[in-house]
């Protein structure tokens, strides 16, 4: 999945770890190239992992340092080539070869089990060579200032091998996913730093148990920026670090998708809103039923530019992130790699902005989350769902109501 593509899915890393201070470049280059894609020509390999360049898939050469760095951007890719031989054919293979077999041993009536497992080996590694890989590649951008790492894609599985992968190259760093919790550790305002740290349900710092035992952040972070949207106009103002000037204003709301979940009589069960959600009238009512809020669509409005995405409340990964158009006029006297260096540029511009809203978006929540007049908010917040039945329009909020 591209990076620069019009929508894309994205989780983000926190790089720790000590980067070499001298030769850093060379450092890099000497990673990317020991663990650089290699193809599976000629192999039986059923899958070929390494790194390739950005902007061309092909190439996994990275001697070259200006194809790496695009300041304060360290890019490339990896390329997963998988090949996979489909369960039916590989059945009539082995079944052709097993009565071969037979006919040639005639004192047998069936296959002995070591045999068996031969027949069957043989036939895959032989239906392997004829399959032809497909590759599957995912684009990251390394931020070296702010030592955080986009990643194209929110695979499980993918985003395992992408970290063991990034440590081999670069020993001495880890990758450690940006879940609600060490996000908010990282945005939150200094007061309420402590306050976040006592309300920590974790057992360890294992980010496994971040995760599970920190699910209220992602569930009340929804529900608090379900009523902004429901209640107020939904202003806020730039605070967090990224290319948006501070206090600079911009607007959030929730609509098009909601994901709730809760256990019922028959298991857990699953509710997927999908359309306006004017009032959030169905969400309340779940709410009611004890379900939990699990994933939204979450808009920013700045400057009468719209960016989307999908947020997982869990995780805080990022599905169909969609962000302005990248317009950038066509000049018939520039290089095609300096039209991709500029379309970089200015996709990456987008996406650390949306970034940075989402950020301070969330610092404004924690700040009311984790502060005093949070009993009363909350109390105001309970009876909005237990209003479900009656529809509300939306309000422009007051003083007294203001989530900036």
């Amino acid at each position: 999945m591209s990076l620069l593509s019009n929508t894309c899915s994205l989780a983000v890393f926190e790089v720790q770890g000590s980067r070499p201070k001298k030769d850093f470049e060379s450092w890099v280059v000497k990673g990317l190239n020991e663990g650089r894609f290699r193809g599976q020509e000629d192999s039986v390999q059923e899958q070929s992992i390494g790194f390739v360049q950005l902007d061309d898939s092909r190439r996994n050469e990275f001697d070259n340092s200006s194809l790496l760095f695009r300041a304060p951007y360290l890019c490339f890719s990896l390329r997963i080539d998988q090949r996979k031989v489909p369960r039916s054919l590989l059945k009539q293979r082995v079944l052709e070869e097993e009565e071969k077999w037979l006919r040639d041993h005639q004192d047998f009536n069936r296959l002995p089990r070591q045999v068996r497992q031969e027949v069957r080996d043989m036939a895959h590694n032989q239906l392997l060579a004829q399959t032809l890989p497909v590759p599957s590649v995912y684009e990251m951008a390394w931020n070296l200032e702010q030592d955080r790492l986009y990643v194209a894609t929110v695979s499980p599985k993918v985003l395992e091998e992408i970290e063991k992968q990034f440590q081999q190259a670069f020993p001495g760093l880890i990758l450690s996913q940006l879940h609600p919790y060490a996000r908010a550790d990282r945005v939150v305002p200094e007061k309420y730093r402590p306050g976040l740290h006592r309300q920590n349900k974790a057992g360890s710092d294992q980010v496994v148990d971040l995760i599970k035992d920190n699910q209220w952040l992602g569930a009340d972070f929804f529900l608090w920026l379900s009523f902004v949207t429901a209640r107020t106009s939904g202003k806020f103002t730039i605070a967090q670090e990224g290319p948006q000037q501070d206090g600079e204003a911009f607007y959030a709301y929730m609509d098009q998708r909601a994901v709730l979940r809760g256990e019922g009589k028959d298991g857990a069960q699953k509710l997927t809103l999908v359309g306006p959600q004017e009032g959030f009238e169905e969400v309340r009512t779940a709410l009611q039923q004890g379900k939990q809020w699990t994933e939204t669509a979450l808009f920013f409005d700045k400057d009468e530019q719209i960016w989307r995405m999908t947020v997982k409340g869990e995780s805080f990964q990022f599905l169909s992130v969609k962000t302005p158009r990248v317009q950038l006029e066509k000049d018939d006297t520039a290089e095609p790699e300096h039209e991709r260096e500029a379309v970089f540029y200015e996709k990456m511009f987008l996406l650390e902005s949306l970034f940075q809203m989402f950020d301070s978006l969330y610092a404004a929540f924690l700040s009311h989350r984790l502060g005093s007049a949070w009993s009363k908010k909350s109390k105001a917040i309970l009876e909005w769902i237990e209003d479900a039945a009656t529809k509300e329009p939306n309000a422009t909020a007051d003083e007294s109501d203001s989530f900036e």
